[in-house]
Parts: structure tokens; sequence; C-alpha cells
């Protein structure tokens, strides 16, 4: 009997995240990782009178141009040659509920202990988008996850950042760790999203174009 998935396009994954080549092998299905040079950081400065959605949903945009361009010249090839593969990006955009200030990955110890201080207590919003491209085709969706902290001492940030060191994490706890101790409520319609690709809605997109997922 001839594999199904063979004659389906190929997966390719923009993306140099560990935690969402992790959450795609969910799947089962063989894809590659394609990374890109696209700066986050550089381009949400331009993005300042958007909606969080509509942030988290850019930056997702930006991820998926970016790579198609790098394709194109690493394999000199033309629109309709990178068309023909399913890519999917991903990105979150996390913010303060109560202050609206945007959230990033500490990157170092002494941030992610004061990310957690001013954490505290607090109520996060995670805006994790993903974005399908496939014959000139887009598909997308935005998920929301909603994170309240509990009241967090030095004491405890402390032992959490020396037990798990969350650098590459943004809001500064990984969830599916140690992290999750740090919590007091979690409301999401898809828990993988807070990880960074929310597989229900890829799912969904990928059943669309003929995937058997």
């Amino acid at each position: 009997m001839t594999n199904p998935i063979k004659q389906l396009p190929p997966l390719i994954l923009a993306s140099a995240s560990i935690y969402r080549q992790e959450l795609l092998s969910r799947l089962h299905l063989p894809f590659t990782v394609q990374t890109s040079d696209f700066d986050e950081r550089e381009y949400e400065s331009i993005l300042v009178d958007y909606s969080p959605i509509e942030k988290a949903k850019l930056l997702a945009y930006g991820k998926l141009r970016a790579v198609k361009e790098k394709m194109k010249k690493e394999n000199d090839i033309n629109d309709d040659s990178v068309n023909n593969n399913v890519i999917i990006a991903s990105d979150q955009y996390a913010y303060v509920v109560a202050t609206k200030n945007p959230l990033h990955k500490p990157e170092t110890i002494e941030n992610n202990k004061k990310q957690l201080q001013e954490l505290s207590g607090q109520e996060v919003c995670f805006e994790t988008s993903v974005v399908v491209s496939y014959q000139g085709q887009l598909w997308t969706d935005v998920v929301p996850t909603f994170i309240t902290f509990r009241q967090l001492d030095e004491e405890k940030i402390n032992r959490y950042v020396s037990l798990e060191p969350a650098l590459d994490c943004t809001g500064g706890a990984k969830l599916e760790g140690l992290g999750i101790s740090l919590i007091k409520k979690f409301q999401s319609e898809d828990p993988t999203a807070i990880i960074g690709l929310p597989l229900i809605s890829l799912s969904f997109i990928l059943r669309q174009i003929g995937f058997p997922v």
C-alpha cells in the first residue's frame, strides 16, 4: 500500500525553536526545519499601534516571508517552487494584562528573576499565532492563553531559577516543567499554544490541505 504522506507536499517548519519542533513532531508527519535571520525585537518596534493579536500574527508573517526569501536565495529557486512547500510559521506576543507591558525572553539569570518579580500575582496574556502557506494561500489563527501567577517571594523565585532557569521562555517560566508550580490559574482553548505552536488550530489547517492528521 502506498504511504499517503509521501504523496503530500513537503512540510517545513520556519523556526529554530526546539519547543516548536517537539510540538510539531507530535503529529507524526515528516518535516524539515528552515530558519532565518528574522529579528523579532526589531520588527516588533514597528508594530506599536497594532493590537496584541495583530502583533502576534504579523510577527509570524514576518518569519514566513524571511524564510521564503532565504529558501529562494539558498536554493536559487523562484516563488512558485517555494510555494509548492507547506510552510508553518508561528510566534507569540505576551503582555501583562493590567499594564499592557510586553514581555520578552529573559536571556539572563538576573532578568529571569526580575521578570518573575514583576509577574508575581499578575495576569499575563500570551497571544500565539500560527500561519501556514501553500500554493499562494494563507491560513492563520491566533490562540490566547491567560495565566495568573501566584504571589512569588524572593525565596520562591530564587529556588525556581536555580532549579530550572527559563532564559529562553517569555515570562521566565517553563510551564511544561517546574514552572507550572508558579501558576495559580491557566485558561486556554489549546494547551499547546503556550509552549509556542497551537496544535489544535494547526491540525485543522493541515487537514484542510490534505494531511492525515
